[in-house]
């Protein structure tokens, strides 16, 4: 029990020393160096408001705005408070709007490159508050409940994703994958059927067919 909270303090303070480390660079106008350390920060310590905060500050003065932007929205979904004090600790100028469509699937996104797959579910249902039409955002809800073998959820969103943008043949497929690993094979079939004729010719409709053919014998 000792070692496991030795360990545990040291993980904290390489968290606490990147973030130093970034800051140290950034204000030494070291900004690809400062997006290294607050990367290792973050690495560490995953829901940290602040070097989330930071990173973005480090892909701000990098140009970097779309990266920027995930960051400052995890930030500020995270613990929209503590988003605002260090907002006022570093006196940084944000420009962006994090409350729009855009912003909570790039949120959504980055919560889900870094496994954090329940706080992607919800930035996701947010963007699809704002915006119901969004087929992607239908569509990338879909691949997240999948994931969590949540299938007949899944082939909700999925649906919802082709019934705003009948072509969108990954929809599609994933909608029969869905449907498949419930035991409905009929619509299985039909949307994999589907998926076939929007696909262009290409090596990547070959490798959907063998797939298929190896799986329902289509």
């Amino acid at each position: 029990m000792v070692v496991f909270f030795l360990f545990f303090g040291c993980s904290r303070r390489d968290d606490d020393h990147y973030n130093r480390l970034g800051v140290n660079y950034l204000n030494n106008g070291q900004h690809n160096y400062a997006v290294d350390a607050f990367k290792k920060a973050v690495k560490l310590n995953p829901s940290g408001v602040e070097v989330h905060f930071n990173l973005g500050r480090a892909f701000k003065r990098n140009g970097m705005d779309e990266q920027a932007r995930s960051e400052f929205s995890i930030a500020h979904r995270l613990n929209p408070n503590k988003f605002n004090e260090y907002v006022k600790k570093y006196r940084e100028k944000i420009e962006y709007k994090i409350t729009d469509t855009k912003n909570y699937l790039e949120l959504g996104s980055a919560y889900a490159e870094k496994g954090m797959i329940d706080d992607a579910i919800n930035a996701y249902k947010k963007s699809i508050e704002i915006e119901p039409d969004n087929a992607r955002a239908h569509y990338s809800l879909g691949t997240l409940y999948s994931m969590k073998g949540k299938y007949n959820d899944a082939a909700d969103e999925f649906w919802m994703a082709v019934e705003i943008n009948p072509g969108m043949s990954e929809a599609h497929y994933n909608l029969g994958l869905s449907y498949y690993r419930q035991g409905m094979f009929d619509k299985a079939i039909t949307e994999y059927r589907t998926t076939l004729k929007l696909l262009p010719e290409t090596q990547k409709k070959k490798e959907v067919r063998c797939a298929l053919q190896t799986r329902i014998g289509l």
